[in-house]
């Protein structure tokens, strides 16, 4: 194993008001640390993650298991430079397993933001053709722990109904800011998600995010399948395994290249990106799944003109 592939851990835990740090570090050694975790994020919603730590002390695995304890989880290898914040966001629940060494297991469960949406609401009354932008903006600043990231949306309001009090034409917004968000996402198609305390809006439209190119030639290609819908065998994606790069986040795009299945080679979008690891065990991957979108109907067309010709 060369040092380039050296995995690095490091998880930073701190209370709620962001005191009293406990820094767990490992690259796989024996006397480090053996940490395992599983990162999903999503296109649209909130990431969640779960980390489990071996072996800890009775008064450490006290202060992890209390909720809404923060944590950072970053990713790399040895020589980086800079870790990569793979994750971030608030314990949600903790439990501690096992009584004797090498037996005792703490696991963490943790979702971005947590909390972020319990009692809020939103009021607000908007003109016809205010951006879609703006009215992200309103909501996002009245929500706690979350900062506003990339609102790359052209839309502008429309479906506008005459209030009753009024009689003007004006959209009225009332009620849980996270079911607002949701039904404007679902009403204008757009991608909207809480990633790492940041709350991010995409066109789903365009192609966005960094590029990746995952192939056989520069060694990080695991594994790349089509996916196939049960009944009607249509294509409806991809899914892809690589080395972990914990850089790869939804909407980036995959320049995928494999040597075994290479009808599926081309540009995908991320939609749903999983990190899995573990300082001392086997598991060190990225997975990356595409559902629908520009690269699964690319697929199809190339899989029709198979079969013609």
């Amino acid at each position: 194993m060369t040092k380039r592939y050296i995995r690095k851990i490091r998880i930073t835990i701190t209370e709620e008001d962001g005191s009293n740090p406990i820094i767990f570090e490992s690259e796989g050694r024996r006397e480090d640390p053996t940490i395992d975790f599983h990162i999903q994020k999503t296109l649209s919603g909130i990431g969640e993650a779960v980390v489990l730590l071996y072996n800890l002390n009775q008064e450490t695995q006290q202060r992890l298991i209390t909720p809404r304890q923060n944590v950072e989880i970053e990713l790399g290898y040895k020589d980086d430079k800079t870790l990569t914040a793979a994750a971030k966001g608030v314990t949600m629940s903790g439990f501690t397993t096992g009584e004797k060494r090498p037996d005792i297991l703490t696991t963490l469960n943790i979702i971005d933001s947590y909390n972020a949406f319990v009692d809020s609401s939103f009021n607000r009354t908007y003109n016809p053709n205010t951006p879609i932008a703006t009215i992200l903006r309103d909501i996002i600043a009245t929500l706690p722990r979350v900062a506003l990231g990339t609102i790359d949306i052209d839309f502008k309001l429309n479906g506008i109904e005459t209030t009753p009090a009024t009689g003007s034409s004006k959209r009225i917004f009332h009620g849980s800011s996270e079911k607002i968000l949701n039904e404007l996402s679902r009403q204008y198609f757009f991608s909207g998600n809480i990633r790492d305390g940041i709350y991010s809006a995409y066109d789903t439209s365009k192609t966005s995010g960094t590029i990746f190119e995952i192939s056989f030639k520069n060694g990080l290609l695991m594994t790349a399948l089509p996916q196939l819908k049960y009944l009607t065998q249509l294509v409806t994606g991809v899914l892809i395994t690589s080395v972990l790069d914990a850089r790869i986040n939804p909407g980036d795009i995959i320049r995928l290249e494999t040597k075994t299945v290479p009808f599926i080679n081309g540009d995908y979008k991320a939609t749903l990106v999983t990190h899995t690891g573990s300082s001392h065990g086997n598991e060190w991957t990225t997975t990356i799944q595409q559902i629908g979108g520009i690269g699964a109907q690319a697929l199809n067309t190339k899989i029709n003109n198979l079969i013609k010709n």
